[in-house]
């Protein structure tokens, strides 16, 4: 930002002193060589077409050009969300994390503690190369990915305690089975909300 905004400034005091020599030369002309002023102009007129010309057609190639690097990345970044999130959300569907209504052991429980890398998903959102929609899908599912690995923690240790608890006491229910249930409730929810953001941006990738 900085370094743009010193360029900014440079190019400005670059314009304005090559003006300044202009108009002192051109003044100099109107009153030593009065004749000569015309060709002095034309010559200006000419130099000054040329180079604006020139700008022209620079920006226009620059243009033209970042337009396309553009368009590759994001054909990139496209195909690599496509597999990424195919394969993530295959992942979850074929294993499921699945708490049945009043179970009260783990036994009962269905669970695979997966982990869910958002960077792709980051990346893509912070490209600034897809629509105001997208790129909103985008942050909505890597804030879940992010969450869901809170969450996949969490339940790690909370499996680990319920596993010692009921060691310890001898039953299958326990007070650390209660918390362990509740963590696999949210890590449940956790999934249908990345299935479902996967299938949403999925399907408005060209």
């Amino acid at each position: 930002m900085r370094s743009d905004s010193g360029l900014r400034h440079n190019t400005s005091v670059v314009a304005v002193l090559v003006a300044a020599l202009v108009g002192v030369y051109t003044v100099a002309v109107l009153l030593f060589a009065p004749d000569d002023l015309l060709g002095w102009v034309s010559t200006l007129v000419s130099t000054v077409a040329s180079v604006w010309g020139a700008l022209v057609i620079g920006l226009i190639l620059f243009e033209l050009q970042t337009q396309e690097t553009d368009r590759k990345k994001k054909k990139e970044l496209a195909q690599l969300l496509k597999t990424e999130l195919s394969e993530v959300r295959r992942l979850i569907e074929t294993y499921r994390t699945d708490v049945p209504d009043g179970a009260q052991t783990s036994h009962r429980m269905q669970y695979v503690l997966h982990y869910t890398h958002p960077l792709i998903v980051e990346e893509a959102a912070r490209s600034g190369l897809f629509d105001t929609e997208q790129t909103s899908v985008m942050l909505t599912l890597a804030r879940n990915m992010r969450q869901h690995n809170v969450l996949r923690q969490e339940a790690m240790m909370l499996r680990v305690e319920e596993v010692r608890a009921r060691f310890a006491s001898g039953n299958q229910y326990s007070e650390a089975t209660e918390y362990f249930t509740r963590a696999l409730r949210a890590l449940q929810k956790s999934e249908e909300e990345i299935i479902n953001g996967c299938t949403k941006l999925l399907e408005s990738l060209p």
